[in-house]
């Protein structure tokens, strides 16, 4: 058991767990339908301004 399960409540964690892979389906066939649409939006700042992360050391 993980430590979240624990502090979870029961029935929210069963009902999520049953109306996430049907919300997903239905998400899906409404993208391939043309009803949604994806945008990708590009940054606010230009690509010089953002700084890229590096690893420390």
């Amino acid at each position: 058991m993980k430590a979240t399960e624990i502090l979870a409540d029961p029935l929210v964690e069963v009902t999520a767990m049953l109306l996430t892979p049907p919300a997903r389906e239905l998400y899906a066939l409404l993208w391939r339908a043309g009803l949604l649409e994806v945008e990708h939006r590009a940054p606010k700042r230009p690509a010089a301004e953002v700084r890229e992360l590096r690893p420390a050391g």
